[in-house]
């Protein structure tokens, strides 16, 4: 049995018509019942018709992206590339999801992601936050504020990346705070619960485990306790 149909009304954006979906049976757990009418799609290729997975009022999914499993793209959102959300993933506050980005697992993701980058687990991407190339947030990491994770950079465990703080370039924050207008780059280790704030400017494949550094410039392959 069919979980939504097209409906045709329809919606003309960045030169394609979506047109929207309205459901066919109903899925109470997500709050969505049968005649009730969802986001706007290009086509049926970009919502499976299996899983819990939805799209909301406002919501566009187009070009070549797809939406499945359980994940939910809530109001306002866009979703479009070939970027895949899946799993029990969440997009809402106005998130775009575009290139080839992927959000799955239990993630949550308000800001922008693109590129390559990838967000799972329990990761959440809070409005105005940015990942993109081929950046990885996992665990139960959250990065929120105008931060921008980029490059090969990897953020998890328990890390809080925040304000303007920037991350990249194949370094790792593990169990780590990194805020303020703060540099993180060129294969640089931030570990052990470990913050960085204020004007830190790290690189130079230095190690911080641990420590708490505000407004202080590294570039050199120091162990920083």
């Amino acid at each position: 049995m069919l979980k939504y149909c097209l409906t045709e009304e329809k919606r003309y954006h960045k030169g394609k018509y979506l047109r929207q979906i309205k459901a066919l049976i109903d899925i109470p757990e997500i709050g969505v019942f049968n005649g009730c009418v969802g986001g706007f799609v290009e086509s049926v290729h970009n919502l499976s018709q299996t899983g819990k997975c939805w799209i909301y009022p406002e919501a566009y999914v187009y070009e070549d992206a797809t939406v499945g499993g359980n994940a939910q793209v809530k109001c306002y959102t866009r979703v479009c590339g070939g970027a895949k959300v899946y799993g029990n993933a969440i997009i809402e506050n106005g998130a775009f999801i575009h290139g080839r980005g992927k959000v799955f697992g239990n993630a949550i993701c308000g800001g922008e992601v693109y590129g390559s980058a990838k967000i799972f687990e329990n990761a959440i991407i809070k409005e105005y936050a940015t990942i993109f190339q081929k950046a990885v947030v996992s665990g139960n990491a959250t990065v929120e504020g105008n931060a921008k994770i980029f490059g090969e950079a990897i953020i998890t465990g328990n890390s809080i990346i925040k304000e303007k703080a920037s991350v990249r370039n194949l370094s790792i924050v593990i169990d780590s705070v990194v805020g303020g207008n703060s540099e993180i780059f060129d294969r640089t280790v931030i570990c052990g619960h470990a913050e960085v704030t204020g004007k830190s400017i790290i690189g130079g494949h230095a190690i911080i485990c641990g420590a708490k550094i505000n407004n202080f410039s590294i570039r050199s392959d120091i162990v920083v306790l």
